[in-house]
């Protein structure tokens, strides 16, 4: 299992080095498969300390078939590229509260605040953005997948109508700073219709 998740993790990586977007989600995909699975985790421990309770043998029939691991496993097999991921997202999110806080008295175009509410958790009737990768999650730059910690131009968003997020890679070397045309079609080079 170790070995499959590193593989995707390292393909999307060298995805974003040769400046492609990858097909598939791999981070994305690994937080909701631990969230998962430790679910699942979680009520087979339940079910056999009820089960030892009750001095029951309770016979019941497996619902997964005889080729898919059990929670454990899956966890145990995920385990380093896990770590691997939610330890750069922490390094992302302590870069990010010192940008926070270096840019909190500007009052110009370039503050940078953290949205206490992620995307994932709004309500997808009344929200415009796909949390799940389908809308624009990939870095502008690098292509790299935006799965939990990024930054997000609100001025693209209200004005123009667009997303423009980056990597906190990209917006460390000041990416963000470069003129980015919005709109393919349109060759004017005017700020109220490009980043």
């Amino acid at each position: 299992i170790n070995r499959e998740v590193s593989g995707i993790l390292e393909c999307a990586r060298l995805n974003g080095e040769h400046n492609l977007q990858s097909l598939a989600i791999p981070e994305t995909t690994l937080l909701f498969l631990a969230k998962e699975n430790i679910a699942k985790y979680q009520l087979e421990a339940k079910i056999s300390a009820a089960s030892s309770l009750f001095k029951m043998d309770i016979s019941r029939r497996s619902s997964r078939s005889r080729s898919e691991p059990d929670a454990k496993t899956v966890l145990c097999g995920i385990l380093p590229s896990l770590q691997y991921v939610v330890n750069r997202h922490n390094s992302a999110t302590s870069f990010s509260k010192v940008w926070e806080k270096r840019t909190e008295d500007v009052k110009d175009s370039w503050r940078v605040s953290i949205d206490p509410k992620p995307n994932a958790r709004e309500n997808p009737v009344t929200f415009a953005l796909d949390p799940y990768g389908a809308g624009d999650f990939f870095c502008k730059f690098c292509y790299e997948e935006l799965s939990n910690v990024y930054m997000h131009c609100d001025g693209c968003e209200k004005l123009l109508n667009k997303d423009f997020n980056i990597c906190s890679s990209c917006h460390m070397e000041g990416k963000y700073k470069i003129f980015h045309k919005m709109h393919p079609f349109n060759v004017k080079p005017q700020s109220i219709l490009n980043h």
